[in-house]
């Protein structure tokens, strides 16, 4: 036995508790990042018990090095008290197993983007109070930004993209991030969970008047109050004053004018300014935040590995009310949780591309046997019967979860495995959870499979999607994977498919802001949007 008394032992001890000390008071184990899930604080979480289920959905790796592993940190949820409330924060995190994928990456929340998250949970909690107690009275220090869904129908994909956009510009503002229960959003409050603990990110209803003034007299970049002439250029701090409500149009059809939300000299204003901020989008547009240089440097902290943005933010905000989970969770449970591998496809046909590709499934299943995502199919009896008198009785299983609005792709990926067996005896099942032929977004009952259906591509091993799909990025976002791209590759599509180069999505319609002071920003962290070529969009290079 080692002896205590020896002068060496006791100042290595000495030390080590000192430095055990510094890091505690420190606080260098900020927020409880070593743990697997991070909550805030609710009352009676009963109505969504998804915050807690989601946990016990996670099983047992067949990696025999996986008992080292803990689940990824990367489900940053705010804390809670009772989590009955919302099973799914705390449930998905359990389904997710550790990818067997070599080219997979882990992608693990900063210490600052910890912090900012439950600082921002502070300030909201506070000023949603103020309002709610006194909606027209004085909000102190209070600014907000106000998500409003697009004009028209929009998927749920489109929905969930601009909503994260609008929260990281939240964060970067200190703004409290508030959702307007408008015709195009009614079904927000029921599909997901709160996000933040003791407050809602609903605008109270005897706020919703306010959203009158949403128009172009208040539109960013067009009313005459809200633009900067290049004469205000050198003293605009001072000589322009702009209203208390201010509105930014930034959906997929915005104008040069629109993007001047991303010109320095209108954040500065927008910041000292204008307290409540609407701000009208149906997409993602984090890539463009980086056009505001007063953001870069925050960026890079929160997001050293600035790919895995919607990563971070999607698990953090989006977290399905427990009926929807319940739904996601049986499917998995009777088709999906013994399986070996789970393959996440999601198929839907471009619209550049409608015509051009007529067999889809067909192009998928070559696709996944080349990538060998899924085995190839035997003709050959007599060595299939060979192959299988060979087989342990341990075969691998594979489960294919198909979303598509289309049956017929299902039947045709469904109809290859249950007519030929698999080339290298492993058994493959093919799934789709619904057909709805249409996409009826608004309609609740769709919006829920949508959203149940999004999450099981979530907790996929490996992704096959569509290109420019909104519904495949919130998939990928979830599971933290990047895609195989159909029809994505170089040489104009001559590959089937390609590895996604980025997990970041798309922003559609990406242009330089026309900026009133000062040159245009050239960003170098973006490249043109792999599965989008017939617009401008772009998306955030991997670091």
């Amino acid at each position: 036995m080692a002896s205590y008394s020896n002068p060496k032992s006791i100042a290595l001890i000495t030390t080590g508790l000192f430095f055990l000390y510094v890091l505690l008071s420190q606080n260098h184990f900020p927020d409880k990042i070593v743990e697997d899930l991070i909550v805030p604080e609710q009352g009676d979480a009963r109505q969504c018990r998804s915050r807690v289920e989601f946990q016990s959905y996670r099983r047992k790796s067949t990696d025999p090095s996986a008992e080292s592993y803990s689940p990824s940190p990367a489900l940053i949820v705010p804390e809670q008290g009772d989590a009955r409330q919302c099973r799914s924060r705390v449930e998905f995190q359990s389904y997710r197993r550790k990818s067997t994928d070599p080219s997979a990456e882990s992608y693990s929340p900063s210490p600052a983007l910890i912090h900012r998250l439950r600082r921002y949970e502070q300030i909201h909690a506070r000023c949603s109070r103020l309002i709610q107690d006194d909606p027209n009275g004085d909000h102190g220090d209070c600014q907000f930004v106000v998500w409003i869904a697009p004009f028209g129908s929009q998927g749920l994909g489109n929905k969930m993209l601009a909503i994260a956009s609008t929260f990281l510009y939240a964060l970067l503002t200190n703004r409290v991030l508030l959702i307007a229960r408008d015709s195009s959003a009614e079904n927000m409050d029921r599909l997901f969970c709160e996000p933040f603990p003791k407050s809602s990110w609903l605008l109270p209803r005897p706020l919703e008047i306010r959203l009158s003034t949403v128009n172009d007299s208040s539109r960013i970049g067009h009313a005459p109050d809200l633009k900067i002439t290049p004469q205000h250029c050198h003293d605009f701090a001072s000589s322009i004053k702009f209203p208390d409500v201010a509105y930014s149009y930034l959906s997929v059809d915005y104008t040069p004018d629109d993007r001047k939300f991303f010109c320095k000299e209108q954040q500065k204003l927008l910041q000292s300014q204008v307290t409540w901020l609407f701000l009208r989008s149906n997409v993602y547009f984090a890539p463009g935040l980086f056009l505001v240089e007063s953001f870069r440097s925050d960026l890079a902290k929160l997001f050293p590995k600035q790919q895995a943005i919607f990563h971070h933010l999607s698990r953090y905000l989006f977290h399905p009310i427990d009926p929807v989970w319940d739904r996601t969770a049986r499917f998995y449970d009777s088709y999906l949780a013994r399986a070996d591998r789970v393959v996440g496809i999601q198929m839907r046909v471009p619209p550049h591309l409608q015509g051009v590709r007529q067999n889809l499934a067909a192009e998928v299943f070559q696709c996944a046997v080349e990538t060998k995502i899924l085995p190839n199919i035997s003709k050959n009896n007599v060595e299939r019967i060979k192959l299988r008198s060979s087989i342990s009785s341990q075969q691998q299983q594979i489960a294919a979860v198909v979303t598509s609005l289309d049956e017929h792709h299902f039947d045709v990926l469904r109809e290859i495995y249950l007519n030929s067996s698999t080339a290298d005896g492993s058994i493959v099942r093919v799934e789709q959870p619904s057909h709805e032929g249409q996409q009826h977004t608004g309609f609740l009952d769709h919006d829920e499979k949508a959203l149940a259906e999004i999450y099981l591509l979530g907790l996929s091993d490996v992704l096959i999607t569509s290109p420019g799909s909104t519904f495949g990025y919130i998939g990928q976002g979830l599971a933290g994977l990047r895609p195989w791209l159909m029809w994505a590759g170089p040489g104009s599509g001559r590959d089937i498919c390609s590895k996604a180069r980025t997990m970041d999505p798309c922003f559609f319609s990406f242009g330089e802001s026309n900026c009133d002071c000062g040159e245009a920003v050239k960003l170098d962290n973006v490249e043109r949007c792999q599965d989008w070529p017939i617009a401008p969009g772009v998306q955030l290079k991997t670091t």
